[in-house]
C-alpha cells in the first residue's frame, strides 16, 4: 500500500496526472458531444463496411483511385476553410471579449472530436488509395465503404460542429463554452501555472473577468449579469470542492493566495466599481455579495485566508467608491456586508478576522467620510455598520469576558500583552473598540465642521448606550469603565461644541446606570474627576515621560482632533459633575 501512495506522490510530483483526473478528461471530452453523434460516427462505417463487404462489387482501379482521391481532397478542402472561417469568428469575440477565449473553443470536445474525425477520414482514404488492388476483393471493398461511411460522418459531424462554434461566437455562447470547459482540477492547475509564471493575467477566471467587463463597457447588461452570475457559481463550487478535498491542509502558501486573490483585489472589485459607472446597481450588488459569500465560507476553512481576502477586497471597494460624485451604491452595499462578514467571523468566533475587519472599519470611516459630498443616504450605511458592530460586540464578550477579565492591563493606556490569555480573541475586542473610539470620533468631527451627523445620531446614542450596558454586566471590569469613560467624553465634547438634539448624551448615561451596573458607570466619572484642572496643555512628549504625563494629564479615549485632554478644558469639573447629575437624575426617574 505504501509502494502505490509513493507512486501516485512521484507522478503527482512530476507533473503527470492520475488515474482519476485521465477518467475526469475523457468524460469531459464525451460529455461535450452529443451522444448522437458518436453513435452515427460508430454505425455509418459500420453499415459502409458491411455493405461493401456483401455486395463484393468488382471496381476499376482508375476509377477508385480517382474516388478516393476526390474524397480526400474535398475533405481536406473543407476542413482547411470551414475551419479557417470558424477560427476568424472565435478570433473576432475573443478580440471583443477576451483573447484568452480562443482556448476555449480550440479545446472544446466538439472541435478536437470533429477535427480528430477529419483527419481519421483523410488517413483512411489515403491508405486505401496507396493499397489499391488491381482486383478488387472483398475487404478491400469494405475498406471503400468505411471511407464512405467516415466521410459522410465527417459531414454530419461538420454540421453539428459549425452550429455549436456559431453559437459559442456568441457572448452567451462564450460565456458557457467557459463554463463547461472549467472544473476544480483546471482551476487548480492554472492557478498554480500562474504561480509559477508569475502572472495574475493567467488566473484561470480571467478570461470570465474580461468578458463581463466588456459587456459592462459594451452597455450589454444581460451578458454582463451573465457572466457574473457565471463567474460567481465557478468560484463558489470550486471552493466548495476545495474545503472538501482538504487542499487549504496541503498547499503550498503561494497557491493558496492565488486561488482567490486575483477574484477579490481586482476581478469583483473592477465589476463593481466599473458598474456602478455604468448605472448596473444590481450588477454592483451580486459582485459586492459574491465577496461576501466567499468570505462567510472561508469561515468553515482552519485558515483565514479567504475570509480575510474577502474582507480586503470589499475593503478595496470602499476605498475607492466614487462617493465625491455622489454615487454611493457600491459603497453602501460594500459598508453593508463589511458589516455582516464582522459578525458571522464574531459568531464562528474566528478572531483573526475580525481584527482584520475591524481595522478596515477604522480606517475606512476616518478615510471616506469626507469625501462624500452628500451624507444624506451615507447615514443609512452608517447606521446599519453600527447594527452590525453592536451585534459583534455582544457576541464577543460572550465569547471572550472571561478571558478580558483576567487580562492584567489598564485599557486605557496599553496594548493587550503577549502572555495574555487567549490573546488573539482579547486583541479582537481590543481592536473592536479602537474601531468604536475612531468612528465615533470621526463622527463627531465631521458634526462640529458640517452641522449634520453622517449617521442616524439616536441610532448612534442608542448603540453606545447598548455597549455599555453589555460591557457593565460582563467580568470584564476595567474594559467596561473605559467604554464607559468615552461615553462621558462624547456627553462633554456635544455639549461644548455641538447643537443639543433630541435624548440627551446625559440620558444615556443615566439609562446605562439603570439598564446596567451603576457602580461601573461611578468609577468611570471617578477616573476623570480625580484629575485636577491644567491650565497649560500638555507638551510634546519626552523620552520616559509617559508614566508622569498620565499621572498629570487625563488621556482622553476618544481621538478628536484639536479636542484637548478633559483636565485641560476650563471648569471640566463643573461640566463633568454637573453631566454626571443629570445622569443620576435619569437614572433616579428610571427606577421610579
Amino acid at each position: 500500500m505504501n509502494e502505490v501512495v509513493e507512486w501516485y506522490d512521484t507522478k503527482e510530483r512530476w507533473g503527470c496526472k492520475p488515474v482519476n483526473s485521465l477518467i475526469d478528461d475523457i468524460q469531459r471530452l464525451l460529455g461535450g458531444i452529443l451522444y448522437t453523434l458518436v453513435l452515427i460516427t460508430i454505425l455509418v462505417p459500420s453499415v459502409g463496411f458491411i455493405a461493401g463487404y456483401l455486395s463484393g462489387i468488382e471496381t476499376v482501379p482508375e476509377n477508385t483511385r480517382l474516388f478516393l482521391s476526390a474524397l480526400a481532397g474535398a475533405q481536406a478542402g473543407i476542413l482547411a476553410i470551414v475551419f479557417s472561417v470558424t477560427v476568424i469568428g472565435i478570433q473576432l469575440i475573443a478580440t471583443r471579449y477576451s483573447p484568452r477565449m480562443i482556448s476555449l473553443f480550440t479545446d472544446s470536445p466538439i472541435f478536437i472530436y470533429t477535427f480528430g474525425l477529419f483527419v481519421l477520414s483523410i488517413a483512411v482514404d489515403l491508405c486505401l488509395l496507396l493499397i489499391v488492388p488491381e482486383t478488387s476483393y472483398r475487404m478491400y471493398t469494405a475498406g471503400i465503404g468505411v471511407a464512405s461511411g467516415l466521410g459522410l460522418t465527417t459531414v454530419i459531424a461538420l454540421f453539428v460542429f459549425v452550429k455549436t462554434a456559431i453559437k459559442q461566437s456568441t457572448p452567451d455562447g462564450a460565456i458557457d463554452a467557459f463554463v463547461s470547459g472549467m472544473s476544480t482540477d483546471r482551476y487548480l492547475k492554472e492557478v498554480k501555472e500562474s504561480v509559477e509564471n508569475d502572472s495574475e493575467t493567467a488566473h484561470p477566471m480571467h478570461p470570465l473577468y474580461n468578458l463581463t467587463m466588456n459587456a459592462l463597457s459594451s452597455d450589454e447588461r444581460v451578458t454582463a449579469e451573465k457572466g457574473l452570475q457565471e463567474y460567481g457559481d465557478i468560484v463558489e463550487n470550486t471552493l466548495f470542492e476545495l474545503k472538501e478535498r482538504e487542499i487549504f491542509s496541503e498547499e503550498e502558501r503561494q497557491v493558496l493566495r492565488e486561488l482567490f486573490d486575483p477574484v477579490f483585489k481586482e476581478h469583483l472589485h473592477d465589476i463593481s466599481l466599473h458598474a456602478e459607472e455604468k448605472d448596473e446597481n444590481q450588477v454592483v450588488s451580486t459582485a459586492v455579495e459574491l465577496q461576501y459569500n466567499l468570505g462567510n465560507d472561508g469561515l468553515d476553512i482552519s485558515d483565514d485566508i479567504v475570509s480575510q481576502q474577502a474582507q480586503f477586497g470589499i475593503s478595496g471597494i470602499i476605498r475607492d467608491a466614487p462617493v465625491e460624485t455622489g454615487s454611493l451604491i457600491s459603497s453602501n452595499v460594500a459598508w453593508e456586508h463589511l458589516g455582516k462578514l464582522l459578525l458571522d467571523a464574531s459568531e464562528k468566533p474566528r478572531p483573526g478576522v475580525v481584527w482584520s475587519i475591524l481595522s478596515s472599519i477604522e480606517t475606512g470611516v476616518s478615510r471616506q467620510l469626507w469625501k462624500v459630498s452628500d451624507v444624506g443616504w451615507y447615514t443609512y450605511s452608517m447606521t446599519d455598520l453600527y447594527r452590525y458592530m453592536g451585534q459583534s460586540h455582544e457576541v464577543l464578550l460572550d465569547h471572550y469576558g472571561d478571558d478580558i477579565a483576567q487580562v492584567e492591563m489598564e485599557w486605557q493606556y496599553e496594548h493587550v500583552p503577549d502572555d495574555a490569555p487567549n490573546r488573539e480573541g482579547v486583541n479582537s475586542v481590543y481592536a473592536w473598540r479602537k474601531a468604536l473610539f475612531a468612528t465615533t470620533g470621526a463622527f463627531l468631527r465631521y458634526v462640529n465642521e458640517e452641522g449634520r451627523y453622517p449617521i442616524a445620531e439616536g441610532n448612534l446614542k442608542k448603540a453606545w448606550k447598548k455597549v455599555c450596558i453589555e460591557a457593565s454586566e460582563s467580568p470584564a471590569e476595567d474594559y467596561a469603565v473605559t467604554l464607559c469613560q468615552a461615553l462621558i467624553e462624547v456627553t462633554l465634547f456635544s455639549k461644548l461644541e455641538l447643537d443639543q438634539k433630541g435624548i440627551s448624551w446625559d440620558s444615556c448615561i443615566g439609562r446605562v446606570m439603570h439598564e446596567g451596573n451603576r457602580e461601573i458607570v461611578d468609577q468611570a466619572f471617578e477616573r476623570i474627576l480625580r484629575y485636577d484642572y491644567k491650565k497649560e496643555k500638555p507638551e510634546p512628549l519626552g523620552a520616559g515621560e509617559m508614566e508622569e504625563r498620565r499621572q498629570e494629564y487625563y488621556q482622553n479615549q476618544l481621538r478628536i482632533q484639536d479636542f484637548p485632554p478633559v483636565n485641560t478644558i476650563l471648569k471640566f469639573e463643573e461640566i463633568v459633575e454637573s453631566i454626571q447629575k443629570r445622569a443620576n437624575d435619569r437614572c433616579e426617574s428610571l427606577n421610579e
